[in-house]
């Protein structure tokens, strides 16, 4: 058990410090270069796209799906000796991607990063600028991390769910989460909407968070795991 706590702890300390590490780089020149490939005569032919606008529109949904899935599993499988899905796994998956989809959601509105069709390089009236951390709901910009992206990579729990029961669910799990979630965030790149590094931002904050997560579950599971030892215990008459 202590060497899943560090191993966890691990890897919720790595990407918090690497997502730390672009902001404070803020690799511009990249960003420009990525989206002047959808942009080349510095507008976004495809932002208006009718097909991207519905895969927008409807892929949010298969998360919501995903999540649903999760619940109806624990739920009939509750009683079985070995479930295909646990209530522990299914508490754990459900609050790991309500804290992901949360955290997007609310660091949306604090940071006061412009989309890059807002820019002035891409036809609009905004710079590009770092993202910020004020106590403010309502900043300007609504840009960072990625949104979109994060309806993949917010299914990123599913890897530290069942990595050691049924391993091969959990890769499975990741590869699509990393994989969803990049065509997510490419197509936002392509509608001029999101900066390369918005994207790796979401990534690496998920990967934190849902880690940050899973040692929660796993110090509750650590702090009932000494309970029941200590009333097993004899006590001297």
């Amino acid at each position: 058990m202590k060497r899943r706590f560090l191993s966890a702890a691990a890897e919720a300390i790595i990407p918090a410090l690497l997502l730390a590490a672009l902001i404070i780089l803020h690799p511009v020149s990249i960003d420009l270069a990525v989206e002047r490939f959808f942009a080349p005569d510095g507008t976004f032919p495809l932002q208006n796209s009718a097909a991207l606008l519905f895969f927008h529109k409807w892929a949010k949904l298969l998360t919501v799906f995903v999540a649903l899935g999760v619940i109806a599993i624990a739920v009939k499988d509750r009683a079985k000796i070995s479930p295909r899905i646990s209530v522990t796994e299914a508490g754990y998956l459900i609050t790991a991607i309500l804290v992901c989809v949360g955290t997007v959601s609310v660091l949306k509105d604090m940071t006061g990063v412009y989309c890059p069709v807002s820019t002035t390089f891409f036809g609009g009236t905004h710079p590009i600028l770092a993202p910020h951390f004020g106590f403010s709901l309502s900043a300007p910009g609504n840009c960072w991390p990625g949104g979109f992206a994060g309806t993949g990579f917010s299914l990123i729990p599913f890897w530290f769910a069942f990595r050691r029961r049924r391993p091969t669910l959990a890769r499975a799990g990741l590869f699509f989460a990393i994989l969803f979630g990049t065509v997510c965030g490419v197509i936002q790149m392509m509608r001029g909407y999101h900066f390369p590094s918005h994207n790796v931002a979401t990534f690496l904050l998920d990967w934190s968070l849902s880690a940050l997560v899973y040692l929660a579950f796993l110090a509750s599971s650590l702090k009932r795991s000494h309970a029941a030892r200590f009333i097993r215990i004899p006590q001297k008459a």
